[in-house]
């Protein structure tokens, strides 16, 4: 593959060629980590205790919470696992009927994370990986795409590029504390998924690069101020627009300095540049593009490339 499957206009690319060739290195490189062994264990998992068993008990369950807690790094606690457990028992035969008679049923999903809202914690991508796994492992139909604020940041990023498709909004405000809606994640994905690629293929894809260029990413995007003037009274969401704003801080420091050491005058004018160029795109999302900041997403694309020989497949 070529830099230029992956990274065109400035903006990632996604569509069929580049989604299933990149699956084909993916698919490779998995079986030298840990992944591949997750996942043989929760298919072996789901085989013995849940696909034959229709009925399975909370033990059952719970421990099935618990693998995928740990195998998908999503950090609940030990009495979150258990409290999802509970109320993903309780609603196991519905889950059955609808994996099995495989049915995307998208009310379902939402009712899982609607009965989490007396707990401490709505573990919203939790529930789209446990609907997830239960119907790639029970009828071998990947029928439920997942949440994954990895992926959300990447797909910020992409549609603020598109700035012309005024009717897209910030995917990781489908998360915020007041929304928590799936419906709306699974009608964009849906849109943007290449025909015939899975959700897993995109998403192991979206998911990639969002581990590789997660922190550029999040200096290349900023919180549209005037869109979140009410949101921003939101606790969870209010502590995610401060990190980023501190990351934002972190880079200005680092930039300021090193034009200081390289070139006191050099360091100046370019101050005076960015803040010239550093205006806002007038487009209807929680994000907008930095526009000083950019340019890292095209040389740390290409720096990926460069370092991962391994993506020529």
């Amino acid at each position: 593959m070529k830099l230029t499957d992956f990274w065109k206009d400035d903006n990632f690319v996604i569509n069929t060629k580049t989604v299933e060739q990149f699956n084909k290195w993916f698919g490779e490189y998995i079986k030298q980590t840990r992944y591949s062994t997750d996942e043989k264990i929760l298919e072996e998992y789901v085989q013995k205790h849940i696909k034959s068993n229709p009925k399975p008990s909370f033990d059952d369950i719970y421990t099935f919470v618990t693998l995928i807690n740990s195998f998908y790094s999503t950090r609940m606690g030990a009495d979150d696992c258990y409290a999802l457990s509970k109320i993903l028992h309780d609603n196991h035969a519905e889950i059955w009927n609808a994996i099995t008679e495989k049915r995307q049923d998208i009310d379902l999903v939402q009712k899982i994370i609607k009965q989490q809202q007396d707990s401490k914690r709505v573990a919203f991508s939790f529930t789209t990986k446990y609907f997830s796994i239960l119907s790639r492992f029970v009828v071998n139909k990947d029928i439920y795409p997942i949440y994954d604020s990895v992926v959300a940041n990447v797909l910020d990023y992409y549609f603020c590029k598109n700035s012309k498709d005024n009717k897209k909004h910030s995917v990781s405000r489908c998360n915020s504390t007041n929304k928590k809606d799936y419906a709306e994640y699974v009608e964009i994905i849906n849109e943007l998924k290449p025909t015939p690629c899975t959700y897993k293929h995109l998403d192991n894809y979206l998911w990639t690069i969002g581990r590789l260029l997660s922190n550029e990413i999040r200096m290349v995007i900023q919180p549209n101020e005037k869109e979140l003037k009410e949101e921003e009274k939101d606790e969870h969401w209010h502590d995610y627009l401060q990190t980023i704003r501190k990351m934002l801080s972190k880079s200005d420091e680092q930039q300021n300095g090193a034009d200081k050491v390289e070139n006191k005058t050099d360091g100046n004018e370019s101050e005076k540049a960015n803040k010239q160029s550093n205006k806002k795109l007038n487009i209807p999302s929680w994000f907008v593009l930095d526009k000083k900041n950019e340019n890292f997403m095209g040389a740390m694309m290409a720096k990926i490339f460069k370092d991962n020989e391994e993506f020529n497949v």
